[in-house]
Parts: structure tokens; C-alpha cells; sequence
């Protein structure tokens, strides 16, 4: 099963939209595909710097020494992407055998 990483945290809007019957796609390069990533706790997640958060404006909004957790970017499951758009079209399921046909 192929991973794909998200720049947004996604996850709980998209369980929110499959619950709904929303279909779900990604649009992305190929060349942001690995299809050699079989699950998604292999894909490093690069965490950005705290002040993100408890700052806005140069303004403190909460205390400095809080704990934050602030991805870049979370790891969509496969299960809830509809298709993938891509500079060579859209790939249906299955993701991982259709993808393999059009990449090298």
C-alpha cells in the first residue's frame, strides 16, 4: 500500500468526509509518490518550530515552556483517497497497480 503526504493535517476532516460519502483526491506530482513506502510510519514527519503556534502576530498566546506537536504534514491513508490527479491524468483504484503502469 503507497503512502502520501499531505501539507495539512487531514486525517480527521477526511474520516469526517468518508463518514459522509464525500470521495477524497489528491493532487499531486508523480515524482511526490513512493511507491516503494508500503506504511505510513516509515515516512519521516518533519516537525515545525513551536512559535507557529503559540504566537500570533509577535504576540504570546500561550506559555512558552507548553508542549506543541506541529507537523508539516501528515500521512493520508490509502483507504481514503479516492483517486489521484496527476500531470498524467487521474489514477483510480487501485492506486498501487495503476500507478505502477504509467511510472517507470
Amino acid at each position: 500500500m503507497a503512502m502520501w503526504q499531505t501539507k495539512l493535517v487531514l486525517t480527521p476532516w477526511l474520516a469526517y468526509a468518508i463518514s459522509m460519502v464525500y470521495l477524497f483526491y489528491v493532487a499531486a506530482p508523480l515524482s511526490s509518490i513512493d511507491l516503494s513506502t508500503s506504511v505510513g510510519e516509515q515516512i519521516p514527519i518533519e516537525e515545525r518550530p513551536a512559535e507557529e503556534l503559540i504566537y500570533f502576530q509577535a504576540k504570546l498566546l500561550a506559555p512558552r515552556e507548553i508542549n506543541v506537536y506541529n507537523p508539516a504534514f501528515d500521512v493520508t491513508p490509502q483507504k481514503f483517497i479516492s483517486a489521484l490527479i496527476t500531470e498524467k491524468g487521474i489514477i483510480h483504484k487501485p492506486l498501487k497497480k495503476n500507478l505502477r503502469k504509467i511510472t517507470p
